[in-house]
């Protein structure tokens, strides 16, 4: 392999129903790769040295390995079934599966991606994270056989062993350690709080309320704050970890379920599951920056922010061309407006705009409103850059709602004009 010319950060954002991986630049908040993975990808995780990253892929029973050089699979490793989070031990060496089906953990070598060892946990586990020395495994163990437990199964990863089992809330999703190894923060989906847990003797000395349906944890890389996705609050809860109170809540997109700091810990970027897109916090003044959208349904489960190396090719010598007259380049004209359609696949919570495809284009703006003449927007749903589509999901809506939409058709040279409007009324609940 090449020596690396140099090193960039990178998102690697899950989309569960489009079975892919969206790759977000975040020196610009960009998406500059799609990588086609495995049936409904969960769970993501960066190997320390950014050169691979590992998917769960929750429905196929199995882990896609990613050369982040090239954002290409190399390999695909059978684990148990419903693979949900993943984690990479600190050293490189190990990678650990929680399979939420088989109620175990797959332990593979990352040297060849081969499973090593399978060590038995609680009910459901999902989350997982190691210990900064290496020392521990921490799973957490939804309970998902009656929804009234949840547990966390501490490993000894030197022989792969549960050496202990410390009960939180209902239905504990998302977990993070603190750098220095003496917090363990734990989401408990069913009961809207958060558990601290004491790696010392692994119980649990702080519980905090007041959370709607927390999913995804992570810290920042001085330990000073925890951030909590709130799945059916829509926003982040910042907590101060040295009095575990919560001191912000930052309004995000529609169902956050993953969240991940960048290795500075100036940026959170948040996976918003109902809305398709990713929010970009700035950590210091706890507001949305940026917002990118990505796939349908992103649910990015774990650490999926990482700095991988980048390659430049050694140049190959040519010969010099002999010099020939360059013909003016003709420049797209701005483009027309596209034709919106009628919208399909109508829910109590969502619908599917349509439009036509203009020739000049080279993507398109969204606008949803409850309002026909767009006096207000849809949060999310405004001046959407959608990609190079002819439609898109729109949920996280009401039911028995009237709702309007139109586009923008856009390429190098500008944007069109709106389109014609839309109206849709969403569908009532059977």
């Amino acid at each position: 392999m090449p020596t690396p010319s140099c090193t960039a950060t990178f998102a690697y954002v899950s989309n569960e129903i489009s079975n892919n991986l969206s790759v977000i630049s975040t020196s610009n908040n960009t998406v500059v790769a799609t990588v086609g993975v495995g049936s409904r990808p969960i769970g993501v995780a960066v190997k320390p040295d950014g050169t691979r990253v590992y998917v769960a892929n929750d429905y196929s029973n199995n882990v896609s390995v990613i050369d982040t050089s090239n954002n290409t699979v190399v390999a695909t490793v059978g684990v148990g079934s419903y693979p949900f989070g993943v984690a990479v031990k600190p050293d490189g060496s190990r990678l650990y599966v929680a399979n939420g089906g088989s109620h175990n953990v797959s332990v593979i070598d990352t040297s060849n991606n081969m499973v090593v060892a399978t060590v038995g946990v609680g009910d459901g586990p999902g989350g997982v994270a190691v210990k900064p020395d290496g020392s521990r495994l921490y799973v957490a163990n939804a309970g998902i056989n009656n929804f009234t437990s949840g547990s966390v199964s501490v490993i000894d990863t030197s022989n792969n062993m549960v050496v202990a089992t410390v009960g939180v809330g209902n239905n504990s999703r998302g977990l993070a350690v603190t750098p220095d190894g003496s917090r363990i923060y734990v989401a408990n989906f069913l009961s809207n709080s958060v558990s601290v847990l004491d790696t010392s003797n692994n119980t649990v000395v702080a519980t905090i309320g007041g959370q709607r349906q927390p999913w995804g944890v992570a810290i920042n890389p001085d330990g000073s704050r925890a951030y909590v996705a709130n799945f059916s609050g829509g926003n982040v809860s910042v907590i101060d970890t040295s009095n575990n109170t919560v001191v912000a809540r930052v309004g995000v997109g529609v169902e956050p379920i993953g969240l991940a700091v960048t290795p500075d810990g100036s940026r959170l970027y948040v996976a918003n599951s109902g809305s398709n897109n990713v929010s970009v916090i700035n950590s210091s003044t706890n507001r949305v920056v940026a917002t990118v959208a990505v796939g349908m349904q992103p649910a990015p489960f774990g650490n999926f922010i990482g700095t991988a190396p980048c390659f430049s090719p050694t140049p190959t010598p040519t010969a010099t061309p002999t010099p020939t007259a360059t013909p003016t380049p003709t420049v797209a004209p701005t483009p027309a407006p596209p034709t919106a359609l009628a919208a399909t696949n109508v829910t109590p919570v969502g619908f599917t705009a349509s439009w036509s495809s203009v020739s000049s284009a080279i993507g398109y703006r969204l606008d949803v409103s409850t309002d026909g003449s767009f006096g207000s927007y849809l949060p999310a749903y405004q001046n959407l850059d959608v990609g190079n589509v002819t439609s898109y999901p729109v949920v996280g809506l009401n039911s028995k709602t009237k709702y309007y939409y139109r586009l923008r058709a856009y390429n190098g040279n500008g944007t069109s004009l709106d389109s014609n409007v839309i109206t849709v009324r969403t569908s009532k609940f059977p």
